[in-house]
């Protein structure tokens, strides 16, 4: 029985930070106390440590508990599949907005897929997104077959006085794309609003 689908794991420079904040704490790899904090169990904690993919939750409490709040550097995201990067994208936007209650952010996921005719024009899409966001992870994945088409992932956090460039961003990006999800929140009121693209 394979892994789950949004399975992740630690990247190389995640490793080395893991290791380091443990030690602060006094751990070893398959500290219990570590396990118990992170409500894991023992072989969560080892496929962890060994850079084998863990559910998101999991990885997340266990960077948490030694300390990791910017535990999303230490995903191993170029070797996720496009799939579990999208999920997971949405799945930290919404919680990114939802536990800092942020009173003047908002945040975007974005998937799509587009033609190697468009590479270089999407490259700059994603990278004028990448100067409007506060926060963010963009990812881009390379055909595995030939004649198949490129995907892209985007995560980020954006101040809502920048709302109005984003939206043109993303329409720009949206046009380049053969088929895209676009998930922009904001937090303009007390709820979040989610709005598919």
């Amino acid at each position: 029985m394979g892994r789950e689908t949004s399975s992740i794991k630690l990247n190389k420079k995640g490793m080395i930070v893991i290791n380091i904040a443990r030690k602060k704490k006094g751990w070893n790899k398959t500290e219990l106390k570590w396990c118990w904090e992170a409500e894991v169990s023992e072989s969560t904690l080892k496929r962890f440590m060994n850079g084998r993919p863990i559910s998101p939750k999991n990885f997340q409490n266990l960077c948490e508990v030694v300390g990791i709040k910017e535990w999303h550097s230490l995903v191993d995201w170029e070797n996720s599949d496009s799939t579990t990067v999208a999920q997971f994208s949405e799945e930290l936007l919404v919680t990114s907005l939802t536990e800092k209650k942020p009173q003047s952010k908002g945040g975007i996921a974005v998937t799509g897929v587009f033609t190697s005719e468009k590479k270089l024009e999407v490259e700059m899409a994603l990278e004028r997104l990448r100067e409007l966001l506060m926060e963010c992870k963009i990812v881009v994945k390379s055909p595995q077959e030939p004649e198949s088409n490129y995907g892209c992932s985007v995560y980020g956090l954006f101040s809502l006085d920048q709302q109005l460039e984003i939206e043109v961003a993303l329409e720009h990006l949206r046009v380049l794309l053969l088929t895209c999800t676009i998930t922009l929140h904001n937090r303009n009121t007390p709820e979040t609003s989610n709005n598919q693209i």
